[in-house]
């Protein structure tokens, strides 16, 4: 906790060491909405696609499937929102919060198989994947997009 309130204190020069706090909660929250106006939108477009190839099972599988996907996403941008962009912490962070969706996804997966075996492929795991790939390639894009002209005064 020292170490935190250290690097957040102003520098010698008299610039912040790292992000300001409402910079950093700004940006975390303005990619959150992106990806839940993407998860929302992807499960809008699949919903019906979806009841007609497996049935009401399938909408249940696809809302899980948006659900495990957008959670870790939504942490991986907190955990990224608080460290400078650039930084030697950055890349860690990102790799860190991968691997962390990564396993709560397999988790998820798991835990649904076990509980509603009637959950498979067409009315599962097919689900599971396009989200991942949808939520992957978003939050990689959003994560190494150059931050904006409001991102970088809300940092500075």
């Amino acid at each position: 906790m020292a170490g935190l309130i250290q690097e957040m204190a102003p520098a010698a020069s008299g610039v912040m060491a790292t992000a300001k706090p409402e910079g950093a909660i700004s940006l975390a929250v303005r990619r959150s909405m992106v990806l839940l106006a993407v998860v929302g939108a992807l499960w809008a477009i699949l919903a019906w696609p979806a009841y007609q190839w497996a049935g009401r099972d399938a909408l249940v599988g696809l809302s899980l499937a948006a659900i495990m996907c957008f959670f870790p996403g939504l942490v991986v941008f907190v955990m990224t929102a608080s460290v400078p962009a650039g930084s030697s912490k950055a890349a860690g962070v990102i790799v860190a919060g991968s691997g962390l969706s990564k396993i709560v996804l397999f988790a998820g997966v798991l835990i649904v198989q076990s509980v509603l075996p009637n959950l498979k492929v067409r009315e599962f795991l097919v689900w599971v994947l396009v989200f991942y790939l949808a939520t992957l390639c978003l939050e990689t894009v959003l994560l190494l997009r150059r931050p904006s002209k409001a991102d970088e005064a809300g940092r500075a």
